[in-house]
């Protein structure tokens, strides 16, 4: 039980990365939803999905070097 314990700390990063770019996804879905004007770049929706990519992409990338990790 000690070793699921640890794998499930040990992903813990790599799980925060996956919520966060399927939260920047959902609000890409949102944001193209409405419109694909270059104008529309100052909507809320873009710049959520921007906050949420540019945190998540490297937490994944984290989490899989982590929990790919024998240590």
């Amino acid at each position: 039980m000690k070793a699921f314990f640890t794998f499930f700390i040990k992903v813990l990063p790599f799980t925060a990365g996956i919520v966060l770019i399927l939260t920047s996804l959902a609000f890409l879905a949102d944001f193209t939803d409405q419109s694909l004007d270059f104008s529309d770049l100052e909507d809320e929706e873009f710049w959520a999905f921007v906050f949420f990519a540019v945190i998540g992409v490297p937490m994944l990338l984290f989490g899989i070097n982590k929990a790919s990790n024998d240590n």
